[in-house]
């Protein structure tokens, strides 16, 4: 499988690091094309659902998406975006501004990752399930790419705030798993072996100075 330009999405960055960034849910309408999604809890408009500045919806089921064009407390109308009853949604609370620069970070964070797959040529082979995204979920090269992201960009949701010593922390992180898959201690190719396992990594919030401090204490203390 080719090396990619990017491992992760921009929605995928924001919800890892930021709090309630995330709405889901499953369309209420009869279908089969309603032209907006229906969900009763949404309370969109409280929530922070914008139109016309960008912020995408998600029909996950389908795998569609569009620009949020209009939106009540409990619709929203995306472009070219239809729905089935039963439909997944997600809209994560972002502009389009900030998802464009999410995902200039997310290229350029991208190398240090290809670097170390063409080091080993894991770019050749089939990669293995783990390594890989899905419409729900972060594969562990995605992960990499939205830690390593971090090192230039802090999303602007307010979580987190990551200081010099997180930032290190995190660094220090990737590097590990960077050298790994150099030295194919981590070995990311399908029916592969490789002598170790990833490192285990957790994304803490914190809210004031003393949690943040909490936080790379945490961090030292599992790392020992």
């Amino acid at each position: 499988m080719a090396c990619l330009p990017v491992y992760a999405q921009p929605w995928m960055a924001a919800t890892f690091w930021c709090v309630d960034q995330m709405i889901q849910g499953t369309h209420e309408g009869a279908g089969p094309v309603d032209a907006a999604l229906s969900y009763a809890q949404g309370d969109f408009v409280n929530r922070g659902v914008e139109p016309l500045v960008g912020m995408t919806l998600y029909n996950v089921t389908q795998g569609t998406s569009g620009d949020v064009t209009a939106r009540t407390a409990t619709t929203i109308t995306a472009a070219g975006v239809t729905w089935a009853n039963g439909d997944s949604f997600r809209i994560v609370l972002m502009n389009g501004l900030e998802e464009d620069t999410i995902e200039h970070y997310l290229e350029v964070a991208a190398g240090d990752i290809n670097a170390a797959l063409h080091a080993t040529g894991a770019c050749d082979c089939t990669w293995a399930s783990w390594v890989q995204n899905t419409d729900t979920a972060v594969g562990f090269l995605g992960k990499l790419n939205i830690i390593d992201m971090a090192a230039y960009y802090s999303c602007q949701c307010g979580q987190p705030r990551l200081d010099t010593a997180m930032k290190q922390k995190y660094l220090d992180w990737m590097s590990t798993q960077l050298s790994m898959l150099v030295s194919g201690e981590l070995e990311i190719c399908e029916g592969e072996t490789g002598s170790m396992f990833p490192a285990m990594g957790w994304a803490e919030q914190s809210h004031t100075g003393f949690q943040s401090v909490q936080i790379v204490w945490n961090d030292i203390l599992r790392n020992q």
